[in-house]
């Protein structure tokens, strides 16, 4: 699909902005709405939305939801992969690593500050390496939960009226930023080493997409 025409798909979801209704994410949740990965386009994710769930169920916002997350998130990791020194994992399930930037192995998180990081976007910009450390730490619990290597691109509009989620839409705004981060790639400046409480480590790089 044509990045233009994801992006006026993707903006069709603003439409229908998620309650999380005090819920989290769980592993009942992601399974009774899987189906979105077979959904191509927006129509018809709705459609097989509205055939399973009321509109003012939780679920059916989940489904909306997680369907705009896969698919940003499945662009932004093209992203990477069509650009020298990534190269994409051989399993695309695969559940920690996505792709390998000069050999060392990533998984892609497309997100926002942590509403509970003191001091915002300025903090987190002077220290990535705790804003990383917070987003390991408060990750859910579910199947998708784990502790190596990640990749954070961190959407942040300055705009006070603007929802930062809603810049995971604007796919072509984000390109140059994750082109900038592989173009100047170093393992030893451009990540941040990460210790878990476990005696495990990982290192993490965090991108941020600001847009003024």
């Amino acid at each position: 699909m044509d990045v233009t025409v994801l992006e006026k798909e993707l903006k069709e979801c603003w439409a229908y902005p998620y309650d999380w209704q005090g819920k989290k994410q769980s592993n009942a949740n992601d399974n009774s709405t899987r189906f979105v990965y077979k959904q191509n386009c927006f129509a018809d994710v709705l459609r097989e939305a509205k055939s399973r769930f009321d509109t003012s169920d939780y679920l059916f916002q989940y489904s909306i939801n997680r369907w705009y997350n896969y698919k940003c998130s499945s662009w932004v990791e093209e992203m990477f992969c069509s650009l020298p020194g990534v190269v994409p994992h051989g399993n695309k399930y695969h559940q920690s690593i996505d792709f390998y930037i000069n050999d060392v192995p990533f998984d892609l998180k497309v997100t926002k500050i942590l509403n509970n990081f003191p001091g915002g976007i300025d903090a987190a910009k002077e220290d990535p390496k705790a804003l990383a450390q917070a987003y390991y730490e408060q990750q859910s619990r579910g199947q998708r939960h784990h502790l190596e290597n990640r990749i954070f691109v961190v959407l942040h509009d300055h705009n006070p009226a603007s929802d930062h989620i809603k810049l995971k839409a604007e796919l072509s705004f984000i390109e140059p930023f994750v082109r900038n981060f592989v173009e100047n790639f170093d393992p030893k400046t451009s990540l941040v080493d990460i210790d878990f409480s476990n005696g495990g480590k990982a290192k993490a790089g965090v991108i941020f997409v600001e847009r003024y």
